[in-house]
């Protein structure tokens, strides 16, 4: 199943080669790691830069000169290790 964003003639080229371009990536991810699962999305036929710039809107944060730092806390009595997963705070991975 192709999830298709271009539907103009010369996007539909674009879009093309981009999902070709991105399917090879995610065939050489799948051999890196197997136990994943690497394939197609409704993000397949987007750039790099264009998956950022619609997705990744994180923007930096501009703070008034006079706003307050953060207090460095201590960090001696952290446990060895913590999962997150165990306190029941991750969910299931989404639109990958």
């Amino acid at each position: 199943v192709f999830f298709i964003h271009r539907f103009d003639i010369v996007g539909g080229f674009l879009g093309r080669r981009i999902r070709r371009a991105n399917l090879r990536r995610a065939a050489r991810h799948q051999k890196l790691d197997p136990s994943a699962t690497h394939g197609v999305t409704q993000f397949s036929d987007l750039t790099r830069g264009e998956f950022r710039k619609r997705f990744l809107g994180l923007r930096r944060l501009r703070l008034p000169k006079d706003a307050n730092q953060a207090p460095i806390l201590p960090t001696d009595n952290l446990p060895e290790d913590f999962d997150w997963r165990e306190k029941g705070a991750v969910t299931p991975v989404k639109n990958q």
